[in-house]
């Protein structure tokens, strides 16, 4: 059996349907790669850009952009505007899904020799960390470094996709806190320069919308895929975003709660 047969039929059917739509070799990608980890990494580029077909006018795959003749997963038109989009591979690594499968392995075969008894069967545990996602050399800055110039040179908007393992124990508001910084809260009895007692604030040093410079000027906004298949989005509130108002207004709509 090949890798990408041990995908659900539904879903490569799909995938086959949106390569063949829009004149794309994602499908083919798939069929010949024998990686597991790259095979989820194209599965997550086939999942964004299904979702951009639906939202959008026009979609295209690894178009050659700029002057350096750059490669971003896709660029989408929405509402007239086009849009530059990148998928961030946060991925645990071969060697935790090796691990994985191999576990997989020993668990049915006990579970076919032992019918009665029963095995936790949990969460796999994995090697990467948070800093992977929103660290200040993780996956989201090295993108924003690598096609934050392209946006500014096409003067587009650039998104950039993350999709987070189940696995991970990295959440939805995990990736917010990389963003945007921790919610804190000033417990002084008096007032310290411009806080007072109780004021609630974000604390900015290692949130990435105001530290990175790339991610500040060039990067509209994160847009995250979640386990159910819905979309959260993080908009970068910069005066440098580039996003149409009635396209910021769409993405706004599926904003991540305000801490």
């Amino acid at each position: 059996m090949k890798l990408f047969e041990t995908i659900k039929p539904e879903i490569l059917s799909k995938i086959e349907a949106f390569s063949k739509r829009n004149g794309i070799s994602l499908f083919e990608k798939i069929k010949a790669e024998g990686s597991l980890l790259n095979l989820k990494s194209l599965l997550t580029e086939a999942h964004f850009g299904i979702y951009f077909e639906e939202i959008g006018e026009t979609i295209r795959y690894n178009q050659k952009l700029g002057s350096d003749n750059q490669t971003p997963d896709f660029l989408f038109k929405l509402k007239g505007q086009e849009i530059i989009a990148e998928v961030c591979h946060i991925n645990p690594t071969q060697n935790d899904m090796n691990k994985h499968r191999a576990e997989d392995v020993e668990y049915h075969k006990f579970k076919i020799e032992n019918p009665d008894r029963y095995l936790v069967d949990g969460p796999h545990s994995i090697e990467w960390k948070p800093e992977k996602v929103g660290g200040k050399n993780g996956s989201l800055a090295q993108k924003a470094q690598k096609y934050g110039p392209l946006a500014e040179q096409m003067d587009k908007p650039l998104l950039l996709c993350v999709y987070l393992e189940f696995t991970s124990a990295i959440d939805a508001k995990d990736l917010n806190h990389s963003l945007y910084g921790y919610p804190a809260q000033y417990i002084g009895e008096f007032a310290f320069q411009e806080y007072y007692p109780n004021t609630k604030f974000h604390h900015l040093k290692d949130a990435l919308y105001y530290t990175n410079i790339q991610m500040m000027k060039n990067v509209s906004g994160v847009l995250l895929r979640e386990n159910n298949g819905s979309f959260l989005y993080y908009n970068n509130y910069s005066l440098t975003n580039r996003l149409s108002p009635l396209n910021l207004d769409f993405f706004l709509e599926k904003q991540h709660p305000y801490e």
